[in-house]
């Protein structure tokens, strides 16, 4: 079963070069019967644009993530929470309707041990 989810974003817009963003999320695990807490996220980042051509991110996502039963932590010798927190960068170039996305999570900095790792996406899109 798929956990609920509910989201809150904001966008601010400081100059026509600098945005701020930020969000937080809440999944409603307990409705999933996987044995998982319910789940909060934050998220902030800055998009710089120099042109319209081209954005440059930087920012931060923590992961919060813990079991309802202890039992399993002790199996697994993990931490009561499994938090992350990854640090994130980003580009993506405009070119007439495509646009090309290239993004990058690291978590070994600030996470627990069974949450470190590095995440790397690349994607290619086209608008009307």
């Amino acid at each position: 079963k798929i956990p609920p989810k509910l989201v809150f974003d904001c966008d601010y817009e400081l100059n026509q070069e600098i945005r701020i963003l930020a969000g937080t999320s809440l999944i409603f695990w307990n409705s999933s019967n996987d044995g998982l807490s319910n789940q909060l996220n934050f998220s902030g980042s800055v998009v710089y644009t120099p042109l319209n051509l081209i954005n440059f991110s930087i920012g931060f996502y923590n992961s919060t993530k813990s079991y309802k039963d202890d039992s399993i932590n002790r199996a697994f010798n993990i931490d009561d929470n499994i938090d992350a927190v990854f640090l994130t960068a980003g580009i993506k170039i405009n070119y007439s309707h495509f646009h090309l996305n290239l993004s990058l999570a690291d978590s070994h900095l600030f996470s627990d041990s069974w949450r470190k790792q590095t995440i790397l996406k690349f994607g290619l899109g086209y608008g009307l």
